[in-house]
């Protein structure tokens, strides 16, 4: 890579074991079911290790994506890899 990115989103696969509910009734707590992933999945200490400092330039904006139960950790993902990055931002998916 010869330059640096001045804009940088990012879709972490965050680590679940299931994919969303379909609206199936079943007896979990939510009484719905879900089905398994169909791609791998990340451990937040994966995605806290990937380069996004050494890609990003001084005045970089970093988009990252997030799921309701990785909220916090995404903004601290942010935070640990903003090395420099101005502004960044965290948007929950809705389900």
């Amino acid at each position: 890579m010869s330059g640096k990115y001045r804009t940088i989103v990012a879709d972490p696969p965050w680590y679940v074991k299931t994919g969303p509910s379909w609206g199936t009734p079943a007896t979990g707590p939510n009484n719905t079911s879900s089905h398994a992933l169909k791609y791998p999945t990340m451990f937040l200490g994966e995605i806290q290790e990937l380069p996004v400092d050494r890609l990003a330039a001084n005045d970089a904006h970093l988009y990252l994506w997030t799921i309701n139960a990785y909220v916090e950790a995404a903004y601290d993902v942010a935070r640990k890899s903003s090395g420099g990055l101005p502004q960044h931002a965290v948007e929950p998916r809705a389900r």
